[in-house]
Formats: C-alpha cells, sequence, structure tokens
C-alpha cells in the first residue's frame, strides 16, 4: 500500500487483503478469522506459534506481502470494532477510532511486524487490550 492512495481506496484495498488473509488461514491453518476481539485473540495465539516458521519459510518478498495482509486483517479488527476509519499519518497507513475523549491511532502493519519479530511481549492480543482501554479511556484492560 502506497499513500498515493486516497483514504477510500485504502479502506477498499485494506478490506479485500484482510479477506484474503481470513480465507488464507482458513485453508491453511484451519483457524476462523471473524472480526471479532476473540478472532484478534486467535490471530496473536497464531502469530505465537507459527512467527518462528513463517520468518524461515518465506523471503524478504513474501514476508512483507504476508506482513501486510495480516496487517490489513489486524487493522480491519481495530476499525470494525471501534468504528474507525483508515487513514494515512504521513507513510503510515492507520486507523482513526474516537475515544470518550481523544481520537487515537492504530498502526496495523506495525503492530504486525513487532509481533513476528519481537514475539509474545509484543503481541497483537496485548496491543489490542491496550489500544482498547485507551478508546474506552478508563484505563482498564
Amino acid at each position: 500500500m502506497t499513500n498515493t492512495m486516497t483514504h477510500e481506496q485504502l479502506a477498499l484495498s485494506a478490506a479485500e487483503g484482510a479477506n484474503r488473509f481470513a480465507a488464507m488461514v482458513r485453508q491453511v491453518d484451519k483457524v476462523e478469522l471473524d472480526y471479532t476481539r476473540d478472532s484478534v485473540d486467535r490471530l496473536s495465539a497464531l502469530v505465537s506459534s507459527k512467527r518462528g516458521e513463517w520468518l524461515r519459510a518465506m523471503n524478504e518478498t513474501q514476508r512483507h506481502r504476508f506482513t501486510e495482509l495480516m496487517g490489513c486483517y489486524f487493522g480491519e479488527c481495530v476499525r470494525r470494532l471501534h468504528e474507525g476509519s483508515w487513514v494515512w499519518m504521513g507513510q503510515d497507513a492507520a486507523v482513526q477510532v474516537s475515544g470518550t475523549s481523544e481520537i487515537h491511532f492504530a498502526l496495523p502493519f506495525s503492530n504486525v511486524q513487532s509481533h513476528l519479530q519481537i514475539g509474545d511481549e509484543k503481541s497483537l492480543a496485548v496491543l489490542y487490550r491496550g489500544f482498547e482501554a485507551l478508546v474506552r479511556g478508563d484505563g482498564r484492560h
């Protein structure tokens, strides 16, 4: 995805990428991803269990595309669960969500990259719960 896309084009591309990723995971890993909060947990568990295998099996181009598709799915979960929208933050695609008193931005592609590269301390489930607490404005996880 490039920031030459309009926000509408970005949203369409992200939705298409998310659907492709969900279908691929359903077919290959037999994991159902349905854009719910629970599916964020299922995705996070899948990444935790397979990240080493995925990183070893893919070349740089494949990893980039896979990470992009997974970021589309994670971003679409955030967008749908919090009635957000896809926007550009400089060069980065982000999901903008209005919280109780502020506007918040999720960076799903960076989040996915962090989980894949760093591991469970940057898991998508942990990152999502933190984002969710910010949006609620109450600091609970």
